[in-house]
């Protein structure tokens, strides 16, 4: 009982930090977006490695590394990563963080549709109900929104595919991270050093940020925390609570992602945009009563294998 009591303060904390975290994100908007997530791929290798060291997973690194299947598969989830967090600090930089909370508030009605796509798992009639909710979010948006909504879709596709590339890579979350942070340094470093040496930059803001003064450069090298803690503490959430508790809490992050937007951000949202969310949270009410659904039938044919 005290497992799942942990495992839940540990998925609540993760979704709380990883909702909150725009706030956090938006204190580095005169920091390019490229600049952004190369500081941020680059503390998160150097964190990652000193846990693998001081945890003594050296060996299962290693055996992952010399695993060529694995490794491509997670060259692949680490291009993704890094295009999901672009994405997201894009939304936050363009003052569009409505449409990041609208990604992450997608994916898990995508990831359904997917794994009914490709694995031939089984739609309920209430996820079918929210996945065509789902659809006709995103048409509205695309037929009367002022702008497209590309950034929620990034987000939303990016994530849905690691997602898929991840299932059934059998190294943990934190051997996995590791390597696609070990994946992303190189280019990240370039793009740091370009920046530095040749002013790269992808936007209107100054590039060579790090170094630039204190407050600039402390904040990229905390960076790390919105990364790293979220991860560790879901990790640890996995563990402990059923499919359906995680699933279920998981939209702590993408309301605390709109709160953001709406309310400290004050971000003006379309009439367009009011509908398509009212219809997205219908869409995952539907989900999550699906979810508590299974997780009943689940128990109750436990029991009766049980004899109780």
């Amino acid at each position: 009982m005290r497992g799942q009591w942990t495992g839940l303060a540990a998925i609540l904390g993760a979704g709380t930090i990883w909702g909150l975290s725009p706030v956090f994100w938006r204190l580095l908007s005169d920091v390019p977006a490229l600049e952004v997530l190369a500081h941020r791929t680059v503390w998160s290798a150097v964190f990652f490695a000193g846990v693998i060291v001081l945890r003594g997973r050296g060996p299962a690194l290693a055996a992952v590394l010399r695993d060529g299947a694995t490794l491509r598969r997670l060259a692949l989830s680490a291009a993704l990563v890094a295009a999901n967090w672009l994405g997201f600090i894009l939304a936050i930089q363009l003052d569009r963080t409505s449409e990041s909370s609208l990604g992450y508030y997608l994916f898990p009605l995508l990831a359904v549709a997917a794994g009914w796509a490709l694995h031939g798992e089984r739609f309920a009639p209430l996820q079918i109900a929210a996945f065509l909710l789902a659809i006709a979010a995103v048409a509205l948006l695309f037929a009367r929104a002022p702008r497209m909504p590309w950034l929620a879709v990034l987000v939303a596709l990016s994530f849905t595919i690691f997602g898929l590339v991840k299932r059934g890579i059998a190294c943990g979350p934190m051997i996995s991270v590791t390597v696609e942070m070990g994946v992303l340094l190189i280019p990240a470093l370039v793009w740091i050093g370009g920046a530095h040496l040749a002013g790269w930059t992808a936007g209107p803001q100054q590039p060579a940020a790090f170094g630039r003064d204190a407050t600039t450069t402390l904040l990229l090298l905390l960076s790390v925390l919105p990364t790293a803690l979220p991860l560790m503490l879901f990790a640890h959430a996995a563990q402990r609570l059923r499919y359906s508790a995680i699933g279920v809490a998981q939209y702590v992050n993408p309301t605390l992602q709109f709160f953001c937007a709406a309310v400290l951000f004050g971000e003006v949202l379309s009439a367009a945009h009011v509908a398509a969310f009212a219809l997205i949270w219908v869409g995952v009410a539907l989900y999550c009563v699906e979810l508590l659904r299974r997780e009943r039938r689940a128990r109750s044919s436990a029991i009766t294998a049980s004899g109780l």
